[in-house]
């Protein structure tokens, strides 16, 4: 079983807007605790981003359970050097979720380097695939963001198909 995860891990800093994903976020857990008759909470950004690494964590230790092959592919919002603190995995982070689930970052483990993956911000390697249980043959940067303007460069990376049947 090949299990593939996409995610967005929302932005730091304020909540704006009433449509963005943290205000929908917010509605939901609002919504949830109404439904079960709770006074509504107001989540905060490093609440929903937590929670966020938290769920996901819970998520792929379920399915490593089962016995499924991972492919995790995020729009992490957060660089690895902001994941640490002291060298160490900061809870909440992504370098916590991978540590604790045991995913291996594609970059890392073919290249031991993190590429920029931004178009506007040099030095900023914000999207992030992982895996576990799967053969990665090759992982490279897409170095075009056509036809659709983009502040991310797309990732590829060849897996053996065998995993499929």
């Amino acid at each position: 079983k090949l299990t593939f995860i996409t995610g967005y891990q929302i932005c730091k800093g304020a909540m704006r807007g009433t449509t963005t994903s943290c205000m929908q976020q917010k509605v939901i857990i609002n919504e949830r605790e109404m439904t079960n008759g709770q006074t509504t909470s107001n989540p905060t950004n490093d609440f929903l981003r937590k929670k966020f690494i938290d769920d996901l964590v819970k998520i792929i230790l379920q399915l490593k359970a089962e016995g499924h092959a991972i492919i995790l592919a995020l729009d992490a919002n957060e660089t690895p050097l902001e994941s640490t603190v002291n060298g160490d995995p900061k809870p909440g982070s992504i370098e916590y979720l991978l540590q604790q689930t045991g995913l291996s970052e594609v970059f890392q483990e073919r290249h031991q380097q993190q590429p920029d993956s931004t178009t506007t911000t040099p030095g900023r390697f914000i999207d992030r695939v992982a895996t576990w249980g799967v053969d990665v043959q090759r992982v490279t940067l897409l170095r075009a963001n056509e036809p659709a303007t983009s502040d991310h460069l797309a990732i590829v990376i060849d897996v053996n198909l065998n995993i499929l049947y």
